[in-house]
């Protein structure tokens, strides 16, 4: 029943990779400045900047060669931030935002054989970052 909740919810990404070879995307979630925090297809509301947690990796030993990963952060429909390099990678990236809505998603390709895309993190800023307090 869990694993029907969390796709009800759009607590799940989708990937694309060779069956020997399994990636894992063990964190993707959005923190707010004052705490709140919300994973794919959750909802934070909050105040600005945010972090965004990410965390892939293999779920069993990586192949021999390490193959680079490119990442991308995208923030409304558009890319914020870009890293490439091999796997494990587990950064925090901070965002500055206005009030509003926004939407964070996360995309990996790797050589067209590995592809991570994950359902999108909602996030409501009700004070934006620099604002008066």
């Amino acid at each position: 029943m869990a694993v029907l909740e969390a796709l009800r919810n759009g607590h799940a990404y989708a990937t694309f990779q060779a069956l020997e070879k399994r990636l894992r995307l063990y964190d993707f979630s959005v923190e707010t400045t004052d705490g709140n925090t919300a994973i794919q297809g959750g909802r934070a509301e909050g105040e600005a900047p945010v972090k965004v947690h990410i965390h892939l990796d293999w779920l069993e030993e990586p192949p021999e060669r390490g193959e680079a990963f490119q990442v991308e952060l995208i923030r409304n429909g558009e890319v914020v931030h870009r890293i490439e390099q091999p796997l494990p990678i587990r950064i925090t990236l901070e965002q500055p935002l206005p009030s509003g809505r926004h939407y964070f998603r996360l995309r990996a390709v790797s050589g067209g054989v590995y592809q991570v895309l994950s359902n999108p993190v909602f996030v409501r800023i009700i004070k934006p970052a620099n604002a008066p307090g």
